[in-house]
């Protein structure tokens, strides 16, 4: 009779029982949960909106979420992808396991704020840029409205900007390519 090296949940059986076995053969795979951990790369970017202790989730393949905590961050980028190793930690409990060979995705929130209380963050691709100024549209009464726009930083995909436009002012994100001022827009909600 074998007894596991290590407590743990056994998250794969290879034999039944009664079957005969040989010396050596895998009978079973025991995990420990509460070493589990998932590591991931993120730019310098990314990485300075996450901290040791932050929250995040973890879905399987089967669309379930999992829990987790950032128990890990490298101060230094690897020096050949520029990216940072943040490492999660699932919270299962001690019935709780991963299955072997399932693919999982990391999920971190993070919340970027702008430099200006009255600035706002939109993707690149919705900004007009040219020699002479920078523009957005806007919906004003169902058309498209072109409207200035100073570009205060650049982060990553997207960009801060700032505006006169009043907070609840509709702002053209996709199609822009696509848009003349004075055609009429739908909305969608």
């Amino acid at each position: 009779q074998n007894v596991s090296p290590i407590d743990g949940i056994v998250v794969k059986k290879s034999v039944n029982d009664g079957e005969t076995v040989s010396a050596g053969q895998e009978l079973a795979i025991v995990s420990q949960p509460g070493l589990v951990r998932m590591e991931f790369f993120v730019d310098e970017e990314n990485v300075r909106y996450m901290g040791i202790g932050g929250k995040a989730e973890i879905r399987d393949n089967s669309g379930n979420l999992i829990s987790a905590t950032i128990s890990a961050l490298t101060p230094l980028a690897d020096s050949q992808s520029k990216r940072f190793s943040v490492e999660i930690k699932p919270e299962l409990s001690n019935e709780e396991s991963l299955p072997l060979g399932t693919i999982m995705t990391a999920i971190v929130k993070i919340k970027k704020s702008t430099l200006q209380k009255e600035n706002v963050i939109l993707p690149l691709s919705a900004i007009e840029v040219n020699q002479n100024d920078n523009t957005i549209y806007t919906i004003s009464d169902g058309k498209a409205k072109k409207e200035k726009i100073s570009i205060e930083r650049v982060i990553g995909e997207a960009a801060e900007i700032k505006t006169s436009l009043s907070p609840d002012a509709y702002i053209v994100i996709a199609g822009t390519k696509n848009i003349k001022e004075g055609e009429d827009v739908v909305v969608n909600k």
